[in-house]
């Protein structure tokens, strides 16, 4: 018997993403906000293009004949699809390529400092304001010591780039397991080809910093979940799945977001039936992804930080209430703003910064109001959605160090499509937004998706569950669409499935009319 996913997160996802779409299609000419793009097309038009793409499509699959992916496509070739893929990635992003300024630039010289032995005393300001990039400079280090030892010293930056593209294209190759294991191959490999286009090919993929190297993470650990329901290894799964945890948290604290959606649908699971027995196996589970968790914490503390040389001083780390400040601040609309940083490390001591925050906040909030408050959120909300490039080309100095063509025809082309002042980046960015809003729209039809068992409602739950989490955190703390990247596969995945639960419903309700 199916069951639909109505109850719980699905409404309150249509919910989320209605009101979305609302501030979008309506509000977001109008309004002025920090960061904001304009395209070729409104959004209206996009999301009426999109829709006729979408629809245009399923007629003509449904009208070929007896032909379906399945007969077509086996399973075993998405292993050589995803091979391929890698090689494109790893041609364009070789002749588009640039070094760019803020934090990546900070990372990555740090890293490359620490792979030839050179001083990084003078990077020890930074990590003691923002420890969450000790993991993340760690790995690029040692990419980078791979790199000089294949004699690629002028290239490093682009080492780090391909072992990105790696992950991105493992990633895509876990999406598709996932919509195989939910639906039907034929989706697997509509998802998958719709993730190459729009989310391996994305210009991120380009700079190695967290936004695409945590790809991985957030859709990984709903793999590992998806994994459990089997019932194999199911507590191994779960120690995996919180070291795995940890070790995205510490390079964006975002990546936990599925941790704790996956605690939760299962513990409402768990106590809701009121059986001793269910309620042991959750909570041994939570005990397994706290060893992993607690195995992370061991690997980072006693082997990654020691390996860096740099000493970091707990005191001058911005805390939570420094993110949660700056989400409050109404002249940048929520974005980052250097006013907020200097005035948090203004302080010596983290009681200090804390209580200081915590002061700003409540003044902003109180200064504010409810409608004030309201507005800013709004405006955030825009900052977050408003753009399907995820903020391309907006942090800093973006191209602080531009690249000889590698050739005459292949490097200028891509360049004049994905960089900003580019010939063709307005084809691109309108194509982007044109994905992206549509993706949005087909994600409300998950209310309308019909689950074919409780195995496949659990990890739909969490997919769901994961990003109103992911929403709710942006929202709550600093707005910035490159956030969201991470969490592109989980849209994808939401809207292929919203779409169906559409076009599901649709076909049933014709089929009532005609009866009728």
């Amino acid at each position: 018997m199916k069951k639909r996913i109505t109850l719980n997160w699905g409404i309150l996802w249509t919910l989320f993403m209605f009101l979305v779409l609302s501030l979008m299609l309506f509000f977001q000419m109008g309004t002025w906000y920090v960061g904001k793009k304009s395209f070729l097309l409104p959004n209206g038009a996009l999301l009426l293009l999109g829709v006729i793409i979408l629809s245009f499509a399923l007629c003509l699959y449904r009208r070929l004949p007896k032909l379906t992916i399945s007969s077509v496509l086996s399973e075993k070739y998405i292993v050589h699809l995803s091979i391929g893929l890698f090689f494109i990635q790893a041609y364009v992003f070789f002749n588009m390529y640039f070094l760019t300024d803020w934090d990546a630039e900070s990372v990555s010289t740090t890293a490359a400092c620490i792979a030839s032995n050179a001083p990084t005393d003078w990077a020890t300001w930074y990590y003691d304001r923002y420890p969450n990039n000790i993991a993340i400079t760690w790995l690029l280090s040692v990419l980078y010591k791979v790199a000089f030892q294949i004699g690629s010293v002028h290239e490093y930056t682009y080492c780090a780039i391909l072992f990105q593209c790696a992950l991105s294209c493992w990633t895509g190759y876990m999406l598709f397991q996932i919509i195989r294991d939910i639906t039907e191959i034929e989706y697997a490999y509509w998802g998958w080809a719709v993730y190459a286009v729009y989310i391996a090919l994305n210009p991120w993929l380009s700079i190695p910093y967290t936004d695409a190297m945590l790809l991985c993470v957030p859709l990984g650990i709903l793999r590992l979940y998806q994994k459990t329901q089997n019932g194999k290894y199911a507590f191994f799964k779960w120690f995996v799945i919180g070291l795995f945890t940890y070790i995205g948290f510490k390079m964006k604290p975002q990546c936990a977001i599925v941790l704790i959606a996956a605690a939760m649908c299962e513990g409402v699971g768990a106590f809701c039936g009121h059986l001793k027995q269910k309620i042991l196996a959750y909570l041994k589970k939570l005990a397994y992804a706290a060893g992993g968790i607690l195995l992370g914490m061991a690997i980072f503390s006693l082997c990654i930080v020691p390996s860096l040389g740099i000493t970091v001083h707990q005191d001058s780390a911005f805390g939570i209430r420094h993110y949660l400040m700056m989400g409050l601040n109404k002249e940048t609309n929520g974005v980052y703003s250097e006013y907020d940083v200097q005035f948090s490390a203004s302080f010596a001591t983290a009681n200090d910064r804390n209580a200081a925050n915590l002061h700003t906040i409540q003044s902003r909030i109180e200064e504010m109001g409810v409608t004030g408050l309201i507005k800013l959120i709004c405006k955030k909300t825009l900052a977050n959605f408003g753009d399907g490039t995820y903020s391309w080309g907006f942090e800093g100095v973006f191209y602080r160090e531009l690249l000889e063509d590698r050739n005459q025809f292949v490097s200028p082309l891509l360049k004049n499509i994905f960089y900003t002042y580019g010939n063709y980046y307005g084809l691109f960015s309108t194509f982007q937004q044109l994905v992206w809003i549509t993706m949005l729209f087909t994600s409300m039809g998950i209310i309308f998706y019909k689950c074919k068992n409780s195995r496949e409602y659990a990890v739909v739950q969490v997919a769901v569950l994961s990003l109103i989490g992911s929403v709710l955190f942006q929202t709550i703390f600093e707005a910035r669409a490159r956030y969201f990247f991470i969490y592109a596969p989980f849209f994808l995945l939401i809207g292929l499935l919203g779409w169906i639960g559409i076009t599901h419903s649709t076909r049933d309700l014709v089929k009532l009319i005609t009866k009728a």
